[in-house]
């Protein structure tokens, strides 16, 4: 084995794809029938969106040696690519039927299913894979998964149970079980899981969004929020696109007929988040943990839900309709700034994307000042 091919696996394992496809390229350049460096290509080649390439250097792999397994595992992984599970899943039974006992390859199978709506399936397969590696965390996880898909959360939580005592050091663990112990309602035991987990990798951004979670539930009042959320994006994750996208389009119907803006049905959702995180703002952990955007976000609609509040009750005592106008515009552009911050602590790490949420943001944002125009108009 060369030493080029080695960088190569390594770069894989830590993400860099573009170089590890070089490394390999250099080694196949020296050992151009080596089916362990055009697998490991084929790899790269996927993750860096090139499926066309990665399809037909599995293929080359598979013509050079149609015994090897991995190839055929790596061949179906590109042509999941592509969305075309049924070939797939032929291409991993093959290597299934050569290599029985590897458990790898019934973990992928079993992924495949649960993407298919197939959790039965996919379950039946995690049987086999557990049975051939009783030890593997990757596997119990992934049974996790297919068992929420299930509704069985009670057996996935024992499972999530079982896995933290057997592996108490693992980061991927420890953020399922964090996850579990907020859903049970435990915010004290998911805020300490979730630093553990930031410990290991203090650039883990889905464990920062947990601890945020977490914390956030240390309010009583935040809870049944968080308890909605949970459970609306349960269904959705259950729904195919075209009924999720036949609700929304009922909801903003709905909303339109009833006089009321669909972005504050959205808002109602956020608007608690965004005042827990001016409690956050006090956390010594927390303020850490928020988005620079977060905190300005937390701020500027908190200060205008206080001043929809001062005019509220003014409207009260004094019957005001500039008040009762002040009031409801401060609600709206609050909702609208929440629903920003909301939307930018939910994409991707990626400076790029945030650059194009920031845009966006500022778009909005001048929408949020909108309703204050017919209050001074």
């Amino acid at each position: 084995m060369s030493a080029e091919l080695d960088r190569a696996r390594e770069l894989s394992r830590i993400g860099r794809h573009e170089e590890a496809a070089a490394a390999a390229l250099g080694h196949l350049e020296q050992e151009p029938e080596d089916v362990h460096a055009l697998n490991l290509l084929a790899y790269s080649q996927g993750e860096l969106g090139d499926v066309e390439s990665a399809l037909a250097t599995s293929a080359r792999a598979i013509a050079i040696d149609p015994e090897e397994p991995w190839s055929y595992h790596m061949h179906a992984s590109c042509v999941c690519r592509t969305g075309d599970i049924d070939k797939a899943e032929t291409s991993i039974d093959r290597a299934i039927a050569l290599d029985p006992d590897d458990p790898d390859h019934y973990e992928f199978k079993a992924r495949m299913q649960l993407t298919q709506d197939r959790p039965k399936a996919a379950l039946a397969t995690l049987d086999v894979a557990l049975a051939l590696d009783p030890e593997s965390d990757d596997l119990r996880l992934v049974r996790v998964d297919v068992l929420r898909d299930m509704g069985r959360d009670r057996e996935a939580d024992e499972l999530i149970d079982e896995a933290l005592a057997l592996a108490p050091d693992s980061a991927e663990i420890h953020g399922r079980a964090a996850a579990t112990a907020l859903r049970r309602g435990d915010a004290a035991l998911a805020t300490e899981l979730y630093l553990s987990r930031l410990r290991s990798d203090p650039e883990d951004d889905e464990a920062r969004r947990g601890l945020l979670e977490a914390i956030r539930a240390g309010s009583r009042m935040y809870r049944p929020f968080l308890w909605l959320r949970l459970e609306l994006g349960r269904v959705l994750r259950r729904l195919s696109v075209p009924v999720t996208f036949g609700v929304t389009i009922a909801i903003i119907v709905l909303s339109r007929s009833l006089g009321l803006s669909p972005i504050l049905l959205v808002a109602i959702l956020v608007i608690p988040t965004t005042l827990a995180d001016l409690l956050v703002l006090c956390h010594p952990i927390g303020r850490h943990a928020l988005l620079k955007h977060q905190r300005v976000v937390a701020l500027v609609a908190g200060v205008e839900l206080v001043g929809a509040l001062v005019a509220g009750v003014g409207w009260l005592f004094q019957r005001s309709e500039l008040l009762l106008a002040c009031a409801i515009a401060a609600v709206q552009s609050a909702g609208v700034v929440a629903v920003v911050g909301w939307v930018g602590a939910t994409v991707g790490a990626e400076e790029r994307t945030r650059l194009r949420m920031m845009l966006v943001g500022l778009l909005v944002l001048l929408l949020a000042v909108l309703p204050w125009g017919k209050v001074i108009l």
